[in-house]
């Protein structure tokens, strides 16, 4: 148990105000002045504290979620503490906009799950832009309601090739990873090709339910 992290009041919640107190506990917990030099504080307090939490605060308030009921509040208390970890390891920046946009999508849900957050933070966890970008490419082809949605390396990069999507130079390192991380079952060998299949997994649906306008943002080429 983290001491100091701020309790669930009974009532409305103020997101800014609880993410606030979340990321003053914590910072005193990590960071603690005795054990930084006094210029460089202020800098590590800024990237691992301050940048996440306006990210954080920043997604929930798109969503219309600047007040929290008592359950929102109980969830999302773990999910805070989760996505403060994540920023305190270093994670990128277009993954903290991704699980942001992903609490915010799971605090919408009528019973907001805690759990759920942690399960699929794993799974993206220190996923890079390119990786990111297939992921938002198959899901630019799929079709949720549609049992044939497998997709092949070659396949992708056709297709980018014939939009100039960014994600052409990622597409045959990516399906590997992102099929080990869940987001995608090892389909069949293609007959005419040869080539292994990606089947979009529950994981990969997900993601894109709770999390699409976050994807969506952090993988636009500028």
């Amino acid at each position: 148990m983290i001491k100091g992290l701020p309790n669930p009041t009974s009532g409305a919640a103020d997101v800014a105000k609880l993410t606030t107190g979340i990321g003053t506990a914590l910072a005193a917990l990590w960071f603690p002045e005795a054990a930084l030099a006094a210029p460089f504080l202020p800098f590590v307090i800024d990237k691992f504290i301050e940048r996440p939490k306006q990210i954080l605060i920043r997604a929930l308030e798109k969503g219309d979620l600047s007040v929290l009921s008592d359950e929102q509040a109980t969830e999302f208390v773990p999910m805070a503490y989760h996505f403060m970890e994540a920023a305190k390891r270093g994670e990128y920046a277009h993954t903290l906009e991704v699980l942001a946009g992903f609490i915010r999508g799971e605090l919408r849900e009528d019973t907001p799950d805690a759990a759920s957050f942690a399960r699929m933070s794993r799974r993206v966890e220190a996923l890079s832009l390119g990786e990111l970008r297939v992921l938002a490419l198959v899901y630019q082809m799929a079709e949720p309601n549609d049992g044939d949605n497998e997709v092949t390396q070659w396949g992708l990069v056709e297709y980018c090739n014939g939009t100039g999507h960014p994600a052409v130079n990622d597409v045959f390192s990516a399906l590997p990873e992102l099929a080990n991380r869940g987001f995608f079952v090892i389909g069949p060998v293609t007959p005419n090709t040869g080539l292994t299949a990606y089947i979009p997994a529950t994981a990969f649906w997900e993601l894109f339910k709770k999390a699409e306008d976050a994807i969506v943002t952090a993988t636009r080429t500028p």
